[in-house]
């Protein structure tokens, strides 16, 4: 069917209605989703740039603890060091003692008829070896000393900058949070991170040696102590490090110059000693012997005669007190089974009473003190818990950010979203939550809402067994000889929050 021009204009003419009711519906829509992602991502943002910044800050505190125990575990292998160092200058003294009384010995033997042209030359060597025995003694002693004032700085240092990590560890976390995100309020984090920086001072201990001469009138370091269990372990396992650490010289030099087998006879020149730490940290001693043994065993065993010895020489040195600490530590009555001092006292018994049980008769000033100044084991910390410790006390703190300051430069500056009053009083459509129930949305502990968040960090201790691994293989776990100690973030859980949240409403 064909229809006219004039037809069809007449039909679109009375066509009438609103075609822009739909365009506004739509446009009304799209400016509701616009306000709704505008005010998400406001918050979205802040919550981030909020948890961000809460991080950093507990990274750093975590970063202060580790180095504030990885500088006591360098300070206390310092001191390890410093003693060990002085056991060397102490052993070095004892054998040059008795080489001088080697010497000596030669001399009364020289004197001996038919024989004595034998020791002779060992005799005219007299004047020499006392000379240098004299020195050595004067040049350890100074080196004795120096330890000293070095074990006592690094005893020291250990206290400042714990004293140094306490107080500025806060101010770098703050200026950490500055840094991140300027409008967190400063009132409550400075106050929610001085009260966690103290909590992890209380992983470890600061042992007192107060049996030593610089603290005299204290009294047993393993009495008179809330803890005294603690504090008596803890200066042992000082000492076994020590000990554990003497190079080969001071921890035994015990071994035989030559030794000979002649028609069933062995003839060996047996050297015996060592350098050891009292118990109680206080005394440093040497002793050094050296005997001829005549085994005759082979050939005249019928005859029940075994071996003899000849004691030629004998040694002894030591810190401090006069001889009685030394003296006193050892049963001259009784001493073939004291495996101290590199066995001399089973292998050179006679020479060893000698140079300890005698020295005031015999020996080359045995019963001499090396040097009065040194003031044996000092202050150290160390950690009070026992068995495997591998981490660090965590660290804690509640950040907050409200959705406008109510005064100062940034008020009104904060969290904006469309619609403050509703988003303040649901966040995202989250009603507000009971923080003792497990709420931690948007809890701020006064009566401005806003954004709240957790960060947890801690200390770690982590050997890596790709560099530094140790020689026997085996897995080190934490202490505080070696600073193995890192810093890093960890999840707090839904526990912790509730309890940490609820502490800073408080």
């Amino acid at each position: 069917m064909r229809h006219s021009s004039v037809d069809r204009s007449i039909s679109l003419q009375q066509q009438t209605g609103q075609a822009a009711v739909l365009p506004l519906i739509l446009l009304a829509a799209m400016i509701l989703v616009m306000y709704y992602l505008y005010n998400s991502g406001q918050i979205t943002t802040n919550k981030i740039r909020l948890q961000n910044a809460a991080d950093a800050a507990m990274y750093t505190l975590a970063s202060f603890q580790s180095r504030d125990l990885n500088f006591k575990a360098y300070t206390n292998r310092a001191m390890v060091a410093s003693h060990v160092s002085i056991a060397q200058m102490v052993g070095l003294s004892s054998w040059m003692r008795m080489t001088d009384q080697i010497t000596k010995n030669a001399t009364i033997a020289a004197g001996i008829p038919f024989i004595g042209f034998i020791f002779a030359p060992i005799a005219a060597l007299s004047p020499v070896t006392s000379a240098a025995s004299q020195l050595t003694d004067q040049l350890t002693s100074v080196a004795i000393m120096l330890n000293n004032i070095m074990v006592k700085t690094l005893s020291t240092s250990q206290l400042v900058f714990s004293v140094f990590v306490g107080l500025s560890a806060v101010d770098a976390a703050a200026g950490s949070v500055e840094v991140n995100d300027p409008e967190i309020e400063w009132f409550n984090i400075a106050f929610n991170l001085d009260k966690q920086i103290k909590r992890y001072t209380e992983d470890y201990i600061r042992v007192e040696n107060s049996n030593n001469p610089s603290n005299p009138g204290l009294g047993d370091p393993c009495e008179n102590k809330d803890d005294s269990g603690i504090y008596c372990e803890r200066l042992g396992e000082f000492r076994e490090v020590t000990q554990d650490s003497r190079d080969s010289f001071s921890a035994s030099r015990t071994y035989d110059w030559f030794n000979v087998g002649l028609l069933g006879i062995d003839i060996r020149l047996h050297k015996a000693g060592g350098t050891e730490f009292s118990e109680d940290f206080k005394t440093i001693s040497a002793i050094d012997t050296i005997d001829l043994e005549v085994d005759f065993s082979k050939l005249m065993n019928k005859l029940g005669i075994d071996d003899v010895d000849m004691p030629l020489g004998w040694g002894a040195s030591f810190t401090n007190d006069g001889s009685s600490a030394f003296v006193d530590s050892i049963n001259c009555l009784d001493t073939k089974d004291d495996d101290r001092w590199g066995n001399t006292w089973k292998d050179n018994n006679f020479a060893s009473n000698m140079a300890v049980c005698y020295g005031d008769i015999i020996s080359n000033g045995a019963h001499t003190a090396l040097t009065e100044s040194y003031d044996g084991l000092q202050q150290f910390y160390d950690l009070r818990d026992e068995g495997y410790v591998d981490t660090a006390t965590p660290i804690y703190s509640v950040f907050s950010k409200p959705f406008a300051p109510t005064s100062g430069s940034k008020a009104g500056e904060s969290i904006r979203t469309t619609n403050m009053k509703k988003d303040q009083d649901t966040l995202l459509g989250i009603e507000e939550m009971d923080i003792k129930n497990g709420g931690d949305a948007h809890f701020r502990g006064d009566d401005r809402p806003g954004l709240t968040t957790l960060a947890k960090g801690e200390s770690y201790f982590a050997r890596p067994r790709d560099i530094w691994r140790r020689r026997d293989g085996r897995v080190e776990h934490g202490n505080l000889y070696n600073p193995f100690w890192q810093p890093r973030l960890v999840e707090p859980t839904k526990a912790e929050r509730r309890f940490t949240l609820i502490a800073s409403e408080e």
